[in-house]
């Protein structure tokens, strides 16, 4: 068992938008699932707080799952660091490991057109990276490419996009990267609250149903 885990820096907006207490009740409960594996009962809110950070917990595990296995079958205690990769385009002289790097010819053969193809290909990314405002605050931010990625991958892609705008403007929730956040844990955590409101919608029917033939 590990005697360690990673939080990440990204967390600290998390645990900014809670009260003291949900700060304390969610810390405990990232260490019990760390320890068990096991997932303490949390209101809507603490529980989509905790989503995110479950699902970073859950990969860094499987990580190090990985890493024990590979060293397993090394017959080694300690991972074998990688060997690096030399940099392609530069030639070294064996004889003299000291002796600066040269560049290939083929990189001398730089000219005007080259640099001009270049700064095109820096103005195209720029236009692309451009990010809109969607959602009924307008609150989520995504470049054209990313939106239309939401909307070939999911057809209910526009609640995705309401889900996190909603949740940002509730708990202040900050992320560097709107796309990466929808993918990672938006899309989990919408299911997992549709799921819920429908089988509320189901006890529902059945107590106005019972509620009916007690009134015949």
């Amino acid at each position: 068992m590990k005697d360690s885990f990673i939080l990440y820096k990204d967390f600290k907006e998390i645990f900014l938008t809670l009260e003291p207490e949900e700060c304390k009740k969610l810390i405990l409960t990232i260490f019990e699932y760390e320890e068990t594996g096991q997932e303490k009962e949390l209101d809507k809110s603490l529980k989509l707080a905790f989503l995110p950070i479950k699902i970073a917990l859950d990969k860094n595990r499987e990580k190090y799952q990985k890493i024990v296995e590979r060293n397993k079958l090394n017959g080694k205690k300690g991972g074998r660091p990688e060997e690096p990769k030399k940099p392609s385009g530069l030639i070294g002289n064996p004889k003299n490991p000291d002796e600066p790097k040269k560049a290939d010819n083929d990189n001398d053969n730089v000219n005007d057109n080259d640099n001009v193809n270049d700064n095109d290909n820096i103005n195209n990314n720029k236009i692309k990276n451009i990010k809109h405002k969607y959602g009924e605050f307008k609150h989520v931010l995504l470049t054209d490419d990313e939106h239309q990625k939401l909307a070939s991958e999911y057809s209910n892609y526009l609640d995705l996009i309401n889900f996190l705008d909603e949740y940002i403007e509730m708990k202040g929730y900050k992320a560097k990267n709107h796309y990466l956040a929808i993918k990672k844990w938006v899309v989990r955590a919408e299911m997992e609250d549709r799921q819920k409101n429908n089988k509320v919608g189901i006890i529902d029917n059945k107590t106005k149903e019972s509620d009916d033939i007690k009134w015949q």
